[in-house]
């Protein structure tokens, strides 16, 4: 799996994970994360249920407990609107 400092640059918010910067051809990038977008929650197919990103920690915390090819949900907002993007992760 990618490491998400090198292709993800976040700032903490009210409501979740503001996204920075998204580097082309990044993981995020193929999930279709964008500059201004926020990640609210995670997932993993062995949680059971989403839980919310309320810092960047506790999102990286989320990357090193998933396993290679499992996949990641991300709930996230998009100029307003709420959305869920997947994808598999890679070593």
């Amino acid at each position: 799996m990618d490491n998400y400092e090198t292709w993800l640059a976040l700032i903490q918010g009210s409501e979740g994970l503001g996204i920075e910067n998204v580097d082309a051809g990044s993981a995020a990038f193929k999930m279709g994360l964008q500059k201004g977008d926020i990640i609210t929650y995670y997932n993993n197919s062995r949680m059971e249920d989403f839980f919310k990103v309320s810092n960047s920690d506790e999102l990286l915390e989320a990357f090193f407990m998933t396993r290679l090819s499992e996949t990641v949900t991300l709930r996230y907002i998009s100029n307003g609107v709420t959305l869920t993007t997947s994808s598999e992760t890679l070593d």
